[in-house]
């Protein structure tokens, strides 16, 4: 077993659930960060050896925690509140001087994007990539598509 824990953030969604069972299967130990650990996800990675960690990813004590004695992390920042979090956790990792982190984000992320899901995730890598201590990977998959749909409102009369 590798002696070197890796944090996952989100660890019962889509990516973060299936990246903490692959680590696990490669020999890494993992502390699975969830909001609630009686779903069948977190149950299921307890049973395969994860440390579940329980917190909310958006209270910078819960995330320092979660780091505390962890070298590698993957992020997932999670629908709503992506500046938020992503904030919270950039802040805790140069703090906690986490040397690795995995940040999944977006193909499309631009300053100029018309949805504001899509600019906070602009707004995140931007500041991941401010970090000084960090090595900082970015995975930004067109998995997202769907924030073509989360545009704020418009602001002309179309009459």
């Amino acid at each position: 077993m590798n002696n070197k824990k890796i944090l996952v953030t989100a660890a019962n969604g889509n990516t973060g659930f299936l990246a903490s069972k692959e680590l696990l299967k490669l020999g890494f130990e993992v502390r699975a960060f969830v909001r609630n650990p009686r779903t069948k996800k977190a149950k299921e990675l307890k049973e395969l050896g994860a440390e579940i960690f329980v917190g909310d990813i958006q209270d910078i004590r819960d995330v320092r925690k979660s780091l505390k004695g962890i070298e590698s992390a993957y992020f997932v920042p999670t629908y709503p509140n992506v500046l938020f979090q992503g904030s919270t956790f950039a802040t805790t990792v140069e703090e906690m001087k986490t040397k690795n982190v995995v940040v999944l984000t977006q193909w499309l992320s631009s300053n100029s994007h018309p949805s504001i899901y899509t600019k906070e995730h602009w707004l995140v890598d931007q500041t991941f990539k401010r970090l000084q201590n960090a090595n900082i990977t970015f995975v930004n998959p067109g998995l997202f598509a769907f924030v073509y749909f989360m545009m704020p409102d418009l602001c002309y009369n179309l009459e």
